[in-house]
C-alpha cells in the first residue's frame, strides 16, 4: 500500500484496500482445483468436472466474495481441502485432511461444528472395522487437536479467556429464535436466500439423487456439512454476515453444494437448454454484484431511513442492485431518481457521490481509468467476458455426443473400505 501510495493522488488507504482485495484469490483458485480433483475422484468425466468448477467460479456468490477482503473463501479452501482428503483416502490423507480443518478453526473457532459430519463419513466408511475407524479419527484429530490447544491458549493469552475469539459473547448468539426469523428467508427470499442468489444451485438438485445413488458415503458427507452448517447460520443474530452480497456466511459450503451438478443428465437437447438458461441467469445475476460495489445500496437504503414513506417501497437487495448496476452500465452514477426503483415519489434523487469506491463500475482498471483519466482501460473487461464466453461455449459443446454418464464404481474390501489403494496401503503397514 505504501509502494502505491507514490503514484501521484493515489491515498494510502485505497491502495492498502485494493491490494487486500487480491488476498482471496489464489485461496479460490486452490479451491477449484481441489474440487475438480474431487469430481473427478468420483468418476466424472472431465469434461463434466470442468461444468461444476466453471458453474461454481462464475455462477454463484463465491465470485464475488473472491474479490473482496472477507474471510469466508479462505474458509472454504481449507473446508475443500478437508473434504478432497477424507473422501480420497490414500495413505497420509487422513492427516492431510487433519491440516486443513486444522487451518479451518483457526480462521474460525466456530468452525469446528464441522467435525461432526467428517466423523460420521470415517465411521460409515469403516462401519465394518471399529479398530480402523478408531485409528482414522484419531489421525483425523491429531493435528487438529494440537490447533486447538494452540488457539485457546492464543485466545487466553489475549483476552484472558480460551473460549473468547474477539467476537465478545458470540455464543449467545446462536438462537433458536434467530433460527425460526430466518431459516425459510435464508433459502429463497431476494434479500438473503440462497438460492435466489445463486439459481444454479436449483440446477444441481436433480444430481443430488444421482449422487447418493453412487457415491452414497461422499454424499452423506457433502449433504451432512450442508444440513448442519445452513441451520447453524441461520440461527446467528446477524441475518446475512452484515452489509453483504446474500448470506455471505454460507460461503463456504457453496463449491461442496456444487459437486452433484456434475451427475446431471445432459443427453437430450432441453436439458442441456434448461441448465444453460440457469447458469446465464445466475452469471447476470454474479456479474451484477461484481461489477458494484454492492454496500451502495445498503447506504441508500440507510440514507432513506429519514424518509419512511419511502424507504418501504424500496426493494429488497437483489432487486435493488441489479437496478443499480443497470444505472451504472447506463452510465448514471452517484445520484439515483427513486422513481428508478420502484418508488411513488416526487422526492429528491438519494445521493453517493461523496463514495470514490461507489463511482461507476467497480473494477480496479475502471477506477484506474477514472483517476489518470484513461477512459480507455475500462474496456479490459470485455475480452474477459469473451474468453468466458469461448470457455464456456465449448465446454456445453462437449456434451454433444456425450453417452450415458457412467460413473466409476469404488472397489471394496473386505473391511468395507471404499478406496482399494488405501485398503492394501493399510494392509501393508499393518504386517
Amino acid at each position: 500500500g505504501k509502494v502505491l501510495a507514490f503514484l501521484p493522488g493515489i491515498k494510502e488507504n485505497l491502495a492498502t484496500g485494493f491490494l487486500i482485495s487480491f488476498y482471496n484469490i489464489p485461496f479460490a483458485l486452490g479451491t477449484l482445483w481441489l474440487q475438480y480433483g474431487t469430481c473427478r475422484q468420483f468418476g466424472l468425466a472431465e469434461n463434466r468436472a470442468r461444468l461444476v468448477v466453471y458453474a461454481t467460479a462464475i455462477g454463484t456468490m463465491f465470485w464475488k466474495y473472491t474479490v473482496t477482503d472477507y474471510s469466508q473463501v479462505t474458509q472454504g479452501f481449507f473446508l475443500m481441502g478437508t473434504v478432497h482428503f477424507l473422501l480420497r483416502g490414500r495413505a497420509g490423507d487422513t492427516y492431510r485432511a487433519s491440516a486443513f480443518f486444522a487451518g479451518l478453526i483457526v480462521m474460525k473457532l466456530v468452525n469446528v461444528v464441522l467435525w461432526a459430519p467428517c466423523l460420521l463419513y470415517l465411521l460409515i466408511l469403516h462401519r465394518r472395522d471399529g479398530r480402523e475407524f478408531m485409528s482414522q479419527a484419531m489421525r483425523f484429530a491429531s493435528i487438529v487437536f494440537v490447533a486447538g490447544l494452540a488457539l485457546l491458549l492464543y485466545n487466553y493469552l489475549r483476552f484472558g479467556d480460551p473460549l473468547q475469539s474477539g467476537y465478545s459473547s458470540a455464543q449467545n448468539k446462536f438462537t433458536l429464535a434467530f433460527l425460526r426469523r430466518d431459516i425459510a428467508d435464508s433459502l429463497f427470499t431476494p434479500q438473503r436466500g440462497l438460492f435466489t442468489f445463486n439459481p444454479i444451485l436449483l440446477a444441481a438438485i436433480p444430481g443430488w439423487f444421482v449422487f447418493f445413488r453412487k457415491k452414497t458415503p461422499q454424499a452423506v458427507l457433502l449433504l451432512g456439512i450442508f444440513a448442519l452448517w445452513f441451520p447453524f447460520m441461520a440461527s446467528w443474530v446477524s441475518y446475512q454476515g452484515g452489509w453483504a452480497w446474500g448470506n455471505r456466511l454460507l460461503t463456504l459450503i457453496v463449491p461442496l453444494v456444487m459437486v452433484p451438478l456434475g451427475f446431471l443428465a445432459l443427453r437430450r437437447a432441453w436439458q442441456k437448454i434448461a441448465l444453460g438458461a440457469v447458469l446465464l441467469a445466475s452469471f447476470y445475476i454474479q456479474t451484477a454484484s461484481v461489477y458494484q460495489h454492492t454496500s451502495e445500496y445498503f447506504v441508500i437504503l440507510l440514507r432513506l431511513e429519514e424518509r419512511p414513506d419511502e424507504r418501504v417501497q424500496m426493494p429488497p437487495q437483489l432487486f435493488g442492485n441489479l437496478r443499480l448496476f443497470h444505472h451504472k452500465l447506463a452510465g448514471t452514477t452517484g445520484s439515483y431518481p427513486l422513481k428508478s426503483f420502484g418508488v411513488q415519489t416526487d422526492g429528491p434523487p438519494v445521493d453517493t457521490s461523496e463514495f470514490e469506491t461507489y463511482q461507476g463500475l467497480h473494477l480496479w482498471f475502471d477506477h484506474m481509468g477514472r483517476h489518470f483519466k484513461l477512459p480507455l482501460t475500462s474496456l479490459l473487461h470485455i475480452p474477459l467476458l469473451i474468453a468466458l464466453g469461448i470457455t464456456l461455449a465449448r465446454t456445453f459443446r462437449s456434451f454433444k455426443h456425450e453417452p450415458t454418464q457412467k460413473t466409476m464404481e469404488p472397489e471394496q474390501d473386505e473391511s468395507g473400505v471404499i478406496f482399494k489403494d488405501y485398503a492394501e496401503d493399510r494392509k501393508k503397514r499393518s504386517t
